[in-house]
């Protein structure tokens, strides 16, 4: 089984912990970047972009062999979870925990992997 990372964090700097709760879904991870959105883009191309994912992502072998894991830009990930969805594809997110480090004026928001979680 492959697992196709679709987001803007490859797979080499994932926690011990993703990488673990990973392999329990698949053998192999293979890293796709979640393609930049500008946002005065239209529908057409979030159609056009979302139809060759899909095309891309289907390369790598059908439903009983592939599970994908995306997070990006909600627009387009949500067409694309439509459309592997419709293949029978399992499509996941990830979910964190956030905590908050303050520092003077300064806020950074640290974010930890807790588990993966179908759409």
């Amino acid at each position: 089984m492959k697992m196709i990372n679709i987001s803007n964090h490859p797979s080499m700097c994932w926690t011990e912990k993703q990488i673990s709760a990973a392999k329990e879904l698949a053998d192999e991870i293979i890293d796709i970047s979640f393609p930049q959105v500008p946002p005065e883009m239209d529908e057409d191309w979030l159609y056009y972009t979302a139809n060759k994912m899909e095309r891309d992502i289907v390369m790598y072998g059908d439903n009983d062999s592939v599970v994908v894991h995306i997070m990006g830009e909600m627009g387009l990930t949500y067409r694309v979870c439509a459309r592997l969805q419709a293949r029978g594809y399992t499509v996941y997110h990830s979910t964190t925990t956030r905590v908050a480090v303050e520092d003077g004026e300064k806020k950074t928001s640290i974010f930890s992997f807790c588990r993966f979680r179908m759409y």
